[in-house]
């Protein structure tokens, strides 16, 4: 190992020793850089976990409100029938337009209805008429 001691660098020689820099910041204003409030510690973490923290308490809050609001009105109708509501009436509707598309894609008969058709047209299968008793009471 020799004694020879090494030069060491300097963090910014450039301002130093360059002559150009001073001239721009006197003409312009000096804009401050900005702090870094998110140091590598994990205080991110810490204020996203935070923030969620408070987000979860302001819903349960919500919650507990409307949870209260429902109990009020609940209390109010007690023995009283309940109001009929108009979403029933728009679903069923919807549900033979649901049934409609299912029996667009027709399917081939099976055995079973295959000779029920038979006998339904040789009309030995009927339940109406003069001296025949009804297959369904």
């Amino acid at each position: 190992m020799s004694s020879v001691p090494t030069p060491q660098r300097s963090a910014s020689p450039a301002t130093t020793h360059s002559p150009s820099p001073a001239p721009s910041s006197s003409s312009a204003p000096h804009k401050p850089k900005p702090i870094n409030v998110f140091s590598n510690d994990g205080s991110f973490l810490d204020r996203l976990y935070r923030t969620k923290r408070e987000e979860e308490e302001k819903k349960k809050q919500e919650e507990m409100l409307l949870r209260k609001r429902n109990f009020d009105e609940r209390f109010k109708r007690r023995g009283k029938r309940p109001a009929p509501t108009t979403e029933t009436e728009t679903t069923t509707p919807e549900e033979p337009a649901a049934k409609k598309s299912k029996s667009e894609v027709e399917k081939p008969p099976t055995k079973y209805e295959q000779d029920v058709k038979l006998y339904t047209e040789h009309k030995s299968l009927k339940d109406v008429g003069a001296g025949v008793r009804p297959l369904i009471k």
